[in-house]
């Protein structure tokens, strides 16, 4: 027997005492304790023998307010549950009765008033008579299959949600439904050119993706005045999108993409008062934007064109006449001629995809002062009423990083694709104005000139792609600061000298990325960088002198070796570097463990070490073999700051070959030292053809 003991644990929240064993070890003859756990709100009793409670356990579990899941399955019920005066179960979401023998005639009616239920379990329980009134059916994400009842078919329901199932046949016609998702099922056939007399009061429609409807958009679409929300995309539609759209003052979303429907856009449907969502993407749709979107009274924030074969300019008036355009995608479609200054006039703007066409003339630089890649919050809202629609129909295809993915959340994505087109000139510095851009595609273009060096604003960037095209330096190394960057492409360019693999251009390490540029050198390609140029980074050189002698932190040099290698072990003085963000001591004579302080643990790639055999420890898949005490240790430092300074003191004279150069001290001594070592390399004091590349590296007081 359940001990009613357990009705003094007044804060219990979850009790589980599913009987799982036969026959029944657990029963109760009463459960007059149950009111006592008010803060229940998890209750399985599932197999223990409720029978000589009688009706008192209905009784009992009525007075569980907080009550959120119940199960009683197989629990010998049996007495009439047909009445219950007040019911206080409002918040009970999953309900269990299953495997239970009612001695009732009929559902339990007051069952059905529990306005939060969504999960109903009455299966094996003798239960008869009819099904009570709903006004809601939802059946969606089963494997349901079959075809449905049509017309004839008597049913009050008012929402009906059939999606992701297997229902086949025609498109069912229900006079009392006013919003029917039939989304991704197997219904065929055309739309019945009886659905505006037979459902005049249909507000939702969605027959999307996964359904084989063909034929014409009929007519009599048109005359459901009350729609908001049209959705016949994937299916197999085609001819011409029908005339007069002006009775339908309520639409708001239209989407007849992924059709074969043809012929221009008629000019009533951008003249919809409240129109929001305008997807009519992979089409063949013609005709020249100017007269398409000429009659569009209001601006619909979300314009989707693209894969359909729209020709001519872009019309200048786009600035003023869609003025608060969220989201333009003309991609892979005929047009033609310059981009329009006047573009730049939509302040809202954060998706722009012109790619796939045949623009030409240079960027406009008025691109770096659209608001809406510069702040967040700018986006317009839905009318309140069709809110809840709205979150579900905010997706679309994007294609970023390389590939094309489905995105939701739309509001947080800013990107600019202008590939594959024919644009001309330098890219824009004023680009780097829009802080909050997530992706910037100019591939396959032919521009020309170098990659701007406030580059580096653009913090939140993800993905830049500016392959084949014809810029002619790898990047500057303000690059190395976008911490945001994943997906880089460079390849097929002009470009030439050493790649600034440093920062996280470190993380970018596929040399594919810059194929096709014979003349770039460095990680991550295999060619070596040789001859006697030299790369300079001082990123104090906008300020003062005197600043320069506090900012100096630490100064090194990386040579190559051509005459001479350095051996021993790495030096452990180089871990007091904290400002050191690039390395490469490969191919040199150097040997023992590798020190894991401070930077070196973020200095992990293994190719850092490369050639050196002698060497072990992470990164290297080399284990140490060997065992040290703290005097060997002690005498390996000692050793290795002795032949570090006499290294300082030789390079200095310009007479080191080694592959690293430090100063340490004060930091008026490292700033004058700083000076006469890079006096020395002008001079060519220090034998230039050894040297590779010369950084500074600061770090602030």
């Amino acid at each position: 027997m359940i001990p009613p003991s357990i009705g003094n644990l007044s804060k219990l929240r979850y009790l589980d005492l599913q009987a799982i064993s036969y026959p029944r070890e657990l029963w109760a003859s009463d459960l007059h304790w149950l009111p006592n756990l008010s803060s229940l709100e998890y209750l399985n009793l599932g197999g223990v023998n409720l029978n000589k409670t009688y009706e008192g356990w209905l009784q009992a579990i009525n007075m569980l307010p907080s009550l959120l899941e119940l199960h009683l399955s197989k629990c010998n019920l049996g007495s009439s549950l047909q009445s219950l005066p007040h019911l206080n179960l409002m918040s009970l979401l999953v309900f269990d009765l299953s495997f239970n023998h009612f001695n009732s005639s009929s559902i339990l009616q007051w069952l059905f008033n529990i306005t939060t239920l969504f999960n109903l379990n009455l299966s094996w329980s003798n239960l008869g008579g009819p099904i009570p009134k709903f006004e809601q059916l939802d059946l969606s994400r089963n494997n349901l299959r079959g075809e449905l009842p049509g017309s004839s078919f008597s049913v009050s329901l008012w929402i009906v949600d059939l999606s992701f199932n297997f229902f086949k046949g025609p498109f069912p016609l229900w006079s009392s439904v006013a919003s029917l998702s039939l989304r991704n099922n197997m219904f065929s056939g055309p739309i019945p050119s009886r659905i505006g007399h037979v459902m005049p009061g249909l507000t939702f429609l969605d027959l999307v993706s996964g359904n084989f409807i063909n034929g014409s958009i009929h007519p009599s679409l048109i005359k459901l005045k009350s729609l908001g929300t049209l959705d016949l995309s994937n299916n197999l539609l085609s001819g011409q999108i029908p005339n007069h759209w002006e009775g339908m003052q309520d639409l708001w979303s239209i989407d007849l993409s992924n059709n074969n429907v043809t012929g221009m856009i008629p000019s009533s449907l951008c003249s919809l008062p409240y129109l929001y969502w305008l997807q009519l993407s992979k089409n063949g749709l013609s005709g020249e934007l100017s007269s398409s979107l000429r009659d569009c009274r209001r601006s619909v924030p979300v314009i989707d064109l693209r894969d359909n074969m729209f020709s001519g300019i872009i019309p200048k008036w786009i600035g003023k006449r869609l003025f608060s355009i969220e989201i333009l995608r003309l991609r892979n479609n005929l047009l033609t001629g310059n981009i329009p200054e006047e573009l730049c006039q939509l302040a809202f703007i954060h998706v722009l995809d012109l790619a796939h066409n045949n623009f030409s003339g240079p960027i406009p630089t008025c691109l770096g002062m659209m608001a809406g890649f510069q702040h967040s919050g700018f986006y317009s809202k839905v009318p309140p009423s069709k809110s809840q629609d709205f979150m579900s129909y905010m997706n679309m295809q994007l294609v970023l990083k390389g590939r094309q993915d489905d995105y939701v959340q739309l509001k947080i994505v800013n990107m600019i694709d202008l590939s594959v087109n024919s644009l001309s000139g330098e890219i824009p510095t004023t680009l780097t104005n829009l802080s909050k851009l997530v992706a910037l595609n100019l591939s396959m273009n032919h521009l020309t000139g170098r990659i701007p060096e406030k580059i580096r604003d653009l913090k939140f960037l993800e993905t830049l792609d500016l392959s084949w095209n014809r810029l002619e330096d790898p990047g500057p190394l303000s690059m190395s600061s976008l911490n945001f960057l994943s997906h880089l492409d460079v390849l097929h360019n002009t470009l030439s000298g050493t790649i600034p693999f440093t920062g996280q251009l470190n993380t970018l390490n596929d040399p594919s990325i810059y194929k096709g540029n014979s003349g770039l050198c460095g990680p991550p390609l295999p060619t070596l960088c040789s001859g006697p140029s030299v790369q300079v980074t001082d990123q104090s050189k906008e300020g003062t002198d005197d600043e320069d002698d506090d900012r100096h932190d630490k100064f090194w040099l990386y040579r190559k070796m051509e005459v001479r290698r350095r051996q021993g072990p790495i030096p452990p003085s180089m871990t007091s570097m904290t400002s050191l963000n690039y390395l490469n001591l490969s191919y040199n004579n150097l040997s023992g463990q590798i020190p894991s302080a401070n930077q070196f643990q973020i200095l992990d790639n293994p190719w850092i070490y490369e050639g050196n055999p002698g060497l072990c420890g992470p990164p290297l898949p080399t284990n140490c073999s060997f065992t040290s005490n703290g005097e060997n240790s002690e005498e390996i430092s000692q050793s290795a700051e002795e032949e570090d300074d006499d290294q300082v003191r030789r390079c200095h004279e310009g007479k080191a070959h080694g592959v690293l150069c430090s100063s340490n001290g004060s930091s008026a001594k490292k700033a004058e030292y700083a000076r006469k070592l890079r006096l020395a390399i002008e001079e060519d004091e220090i034998p230039s053809d050894s040297l590779v590349l010369l950084i500074y590296v600061y770090a602030n007081r």
